[in-house]
């Protein structure tokens, strides 16, 4: 009964396909820049690789792109 009332209705199906194509859109170039710039061993990346920031990028990215790919799976596979 709970699950009911968390799944969005049919119609927004082709939102979510947006909303997750267009964030794994921006998470491609992202994840380029940041290790181009890294393995250039740029001053400004400096910053990120001390410890209160460093997490973010770490698991932070991961996360979000795995998130991406699960979501579209899950709407490929109509689930």
């Amino acid at each position: 009964m709970t699950i009911a009332y968390l799944s969005p209705p049919p119609e927004w199906r082709a939102k979510y396909w947006a909303v997750h194509l267009f964030g794994f859109a921006d998470f491609v170039p992202a994840v380029g820049t940041g290790l181009l710039l890294s393995l250039m061993a740029a001053p400004l990346m400096a910053n990120i690789a001390t410890f209160p920031i460093v997490p973010i990028p770490l698991f932070g990215v991961g996360l979000s792109g795995a998130a991406h790919i699960i979501a579209l799976d899950l709407l490929r596979r109509r689930v």
